[in-house]
């Protein structure tokens, strides 16, 4: 930005490398000469300060100041960038429905004044909106119409690629994440600020983990943080230090993963971010009771606990703020003339992140699980029609479960069932079995799809229901469902606003249970220990699995490989390790589709999982299209004795692939190595070894494999 003030113009040329300094200069300026400043650089002036304190976290001064600046109406751009940082001060609280009205008034007001080159920050930000609920293919598509809007700015068209990388890393298609990186990066390298270069840094850093490529992705988390070190910017820096603490957790250590938490924790504690400090203090908290170290994880699950009633406390802090803006907001809109489409698009996301958040602050407010689904029940039955509403939980054994039932036929009334009830013959029975979601608008007459029974009496089988699995890290916990006597009272809205809504009541749910129980069992010592140790083992082996083929995935991988070339070395006892590859599975997906794609990995997983006869033998996705066998007290010819059985199997499955150049059927190509156990190796390096055997394969046309043994002049240290 430009001012035709020169104080206020060199202030826009430091705002982003010293805000720091920026914002003490500008308030300096505020209170000396602010009166005898043009109502467009009074604008410009408070921008300025609004803007830094929003950058080094001081949300409550920046929103009174970008307050300030819509109230007196100073300038349009004023205005509209005021509407910016009141979105993203509410958009970091997680306060998404006043997010989006802040940015939907910005929006509004650039549109009536033809600012075109306004838009891409609304469309840029509402982007960012979808990523923190997880619809990535929304946040791709407004992400794309930012850059659309602005292709002129190259800074601004970088910001919102990096964005794009992101979302598309978030999804895991690394070919257009690479993609938006290089285009990014082709535009900022030569004119951005350390912030820029900083936030460019840490979206590299990500790429490299997605990928694998830990080095590199270590080394960009350094350069991050030593820019926005330069700027002075120390809070934006736990991104970085989560990243550091997730490369350090695979290579098992412990020592420097919980080091770089640690960092996170106490910056995050430094700025209030409460958000960042539930999500660390409950990370700390399981790493220290997997070290037995009872005092230190009951610190961090009280800071845990804390933070939870810390962050509904900042919150309320705000809503004055708040309820004036938002009614100083209503007579500016009073003397606005056009809507456009745009807008209804907007407004409908609004209604339905207004209430996802309103179901989240309800149920973050209480650790009662019966109180947190009268409040879901009170909040969805005013816009659904709810005869019935269930929550489950699935208990330990996975054959019974405990659930609530609200109905609201007469007066609304609550029952909580803790019993154990069989999931035999029930809804929840045929969704974990098929795998998929329950709709259905004629359920009298099509339950036995379903199941056997009826209800207990006829008069109360509804005719329209919805029941959905609630997942934790990809596992079903329990089930919710709403349900009507009436015919035809649900669409395909209903069934996809449930969806979306089903992630925020299961994390709440569990977190709010899981905060109680924790802290119960701390008090309960040597009880807590064991309950800590069995909860650690579950999420390790939530982590450790490949979410599509339920096979371990590439950080159990290396963990187990690790084990694995220890005792071969110390059993001196030959192990083999074999890279498979489908051949052209690109082309495989971009023909018959993605959906294909997955059951044809999922079809290879099973293959492979069948052809491994002993329970020492392990497979492993290692990315993509690429799978990893290992095969302990195995040499060469024992290796070659199970990929012939690896190719029969594949054979008899005959999966059709006519867009491959090897064969008109899924083919293999498959890269080995096999050691000796006399010498040691290391996991990277015998999967080095096996990978460049793959290649050879390749070069040679592929549907084959090669094998090699370790030579005396393999240097594997």
């Amino acid at each position: 930005m430009k001012s035709s003030n020169n104080k206020i113009n060199d202030l826009f040329n430091i705002i982003d490398t010293n805000p720091d300094i920026t914002n003490k200069e500008a308030i300096l300026l505020y209170k000396s000469e602010f009166s005898k400043l043009s109502n467009m650089h009074k604008s410009e002036l408070i921008y300025i300060i609004s803007a830094t304190f929003w950058i080094l976290g001081d949300n409550s001064n920046a929103m009174n100041f970008a307050r300030k600046n819509i109230a007196n109406s100073y300038s349009i751009i004023g205005m509209i960038n005021s509407y910016k940082i009141l979105g993203n001060i509410t958009a970091d609280l997680e306060n998404y429905s006043d997010a989006i009205d802040y940015y939907n008034n910005g929006l509004q007001l650039a549109i009536d004044n033809n600012l075109i080159n306004e838009y891409y920050a609304f469309y840029n930000n509402i982007g960012n909106i979808y990523n923190d609920i997880n619809d990535y293919r929304n946040a791709i598509k407004y992400f794309l119409k930012s850059i659309k809007c602005h292709y002129s700015n190259k800074i601004n068209v970088g910001l919102a690629e990096m964005n794009l990388v992101e979302a598309y890393i978030s999804i895991n298609d690394l070919n257009s994440a690479l993609l938006y990186l290089n285009k990014a990066n082709n535009l900022l390298k030569n004119n951005s600020s350390n912030i820029t270069i900083a936030n460019f840094n840490t979206v590299y850093a990500k790429y490299y983990f997605a990928n694998g490529e830990y080095k590199k992705s270590y080394n960009c988390c350094k350069l991050s943080i030593d820019n926005y070190n330069a700027a002075n910017n120390e809070y934006r820096n736990i991104n970085n230090y989560i990243i550091l603490s997730d490369i350090y957790l695979l290579e098992t250590d412990s020592e420097n993963t919980i080091f770089y938490l640690e960092k996170a924790y106490n910056t995050a504690n430094t700025f209030n971010d409460y958000i960042q400090i539930s999500n660390l203090s409950s990370k700390l908290a399981t790493l220290y009771s997997e070290q037995n170290n009872l005092e230190k994880a009951l610190f961090y699950y009280k800071a845990f606990t804390n933070s939870i009633t810390k962050k509904s406390s900042l919150s309320n802090k705000h809503i004055k703020n708040q309820i004036e803006t938002k009614e100083k907001i209503k007579k500016i809109e009073l003397e606005r003339k056009y809507i456009l489409k745009e807008n209804i698009e907007l407004t409908k996301m609004n209604n339905k992140i207004e209430l996802i958040n309103n179901i989240g602050k309800e149920i973050t407010s209480t650790l009662d699980f019966k109180h947190a689904a009268y409040k879901i029940n009170s909040i969805l039955k005013n816009v659904l029609k709810i005869d019935f509403l269930i929550i489950s939980h699935i208990n330990k054994d996975k054959k019974s479960m405990k659930y609530i039932e609200i109905s609201n036929i007469d007066n609304t009334k609550i029952r909580l069932v803790n019993e154990n009830n069989s999931l035999k013959d029930t809804l929840a029975q045929w969704v974990i079995d098929n795998k998929e979601p329950i709709f259905s608008n004629n359920y009298k007459k099509e339950y036995k799809k379903y199941k056997t029974n009826f209800r207990e009496t006829a008069e109360n089988v509804p005719d329209s229901i919805i029941f959905i699995p609630l997942k934790s890290n990809n596992k079903i916990i329990g089930f919710f469902s709403i349900q009507s006597l009436l015919k035809d009272a649900y669409t395909n809205d209903n069934l996809d606003f449930i969806n979306t809504l089903s992630p925020f009541i299961s994390t709440a749910l569990e977190n709010s249970i899981k905060s109680y129980q924790l802290i119960k069992e701390i008090e309960n010592s040597e009880k807590t220990k064991i309950k800590l140790e069995k909860a650690n083992k579950q999420l390790q082996i939530f982590s450790n699995y490949d979410a599509l083929t339920n096979i371990p995935n590439r950080r159990y991988l290396f963990a187990h490989l690790k084990k694995v070339t220890n005792l071969s070395f110390r059993e001196k006892m030959p192990l083999t390790l074999l890279i498979i590859d489908i051949d052209y599975f690109k082309q495989y997906n971009d023909n018959y589709g993605h959906i294909k794609g997955d059951h044809c990995l999922k079809k290879l997983s099973e293959i492979l999982t069948t052809s491994l006869k002993r329970k020492s033998d392990f497979v492993a996705r290692y990315g993509g299209d690429e799978f990893v066998v290992i095969l302990p007290n195995t040499d060469k010819d024992g290796a070659i004795s199970i990929i012939n059985e690896i190719i029969s199997y594949l054979k008899e499955n005959n999966l059709e692939h006519i867009y491959s150049k090897s064969s008109n059927k899924i083919t293999l190509s498959i890269g080995g190595y096999s050691i000796s156990g006399l010498n040691r190796i290391t996991p990277r390096n015998f999967i080095k070894k096996a990978d460049e055997c793959l290649y050879i394969v390749k070069e040679k046309g592929r549907n084959g494999y090669h094998i090699i043994t370790e030579s005396k002049n393999d240097k594997n240290k």
